[in-house]
């Protein structure tokens, strides 16, 4: 999760439903069009979080769906998209006055809520790309861009520990799996139309294999 999106639901409405989306559709007073989607076989990668890190977790808000498990101290707040109102629950962490989320331990840098972690949270290392000079989007998983700026949330050193590893059966399960996460959550939003069931398909075809595919809405 980016620093510069402390409210993540932003991230998750204009970078991946951006991405993912068949349909235009509008946010915060904005029309999202669709582009020509590239899944990069870099999808199937895994990747390794080691502890005494927790760069990738800074304070930003937790967002979940109505049927989602989620940690005490969220509450209720609803979303304008496609002029409804869409239900969902948060914890901005305004009472959180460090740099780092309020569930990450200051001792090994492990989050405390880790089985019920946020969407913005479970998704990374998935990148949604969306580029300036290419009229397409992009979907990979792929290291921080900026990773020597980021914090650890031990020790307050710069950098990130994570690794990204070759395609395996489990990563590209675990790749799956995030994948749904999302398509729940672009349903719940009334996003019906995706590439989700597209790019599921790609990585249960590929598994791993080099080239890429182009979707053209």
């Amino acid at each position: 999760m980016s620093v510069t999106h402390p409210d993540s639901l932003g991230k998750i409405v204009q970078k991946y439903f951006a991405v993912i989306t068949k349909v235009p559709f509008d946010f915060n007073g904005t029309t999202v069009k669709p582009r020509p989607l590239l899944i990069s076989t870099g999808l199937a990668r895994g990747y390794t979080c080691p502890p005494n890190c927790g760069a990738c977790c800074p304070k930003f808000s937790l967002d979940y769906l109505p049927d989602e498990a989620h940690p005490p101290g969220v509450t209720e707040r609803l979303i304008e998209f496609n002029d409804r109102k869409v239900k969902v629950y948060t914890d901005f962490q305004s009472k959180n006055s460090t740099r780092h989320c309020r569930h990450v331990s200051s001792v090994d840098a492990r989050c405390a809520i880790h089985p019920i972690r946020p969407l913005s949270c479970d998704f990374e290392l998935i990148r949604c790309y969306l580029g300036l000079k290419q009229p397409w989007g992009r979907i990979s998983v792929a290291p921080f861009g900026r990773a020597w700026a980021l914090t650890k949330a031990v020790g307050n050193e710069k950098g990130t520990l994570c690794e990204i590893l070759p395609p395996s059966d489990k990563s590209i399960q675990d790749t799956i799996r995030k994948l749904r996460r999302l398509e729940a959550w672009a349903t719940h939003f009334g996003l019906a139309e995706t590439w989700l069931p597209e790019i599921i398909q790609f990585l249960e075809a590929t598994k791993g294999a080099k080239g890429n595919i182009t979707l053209v809405p």
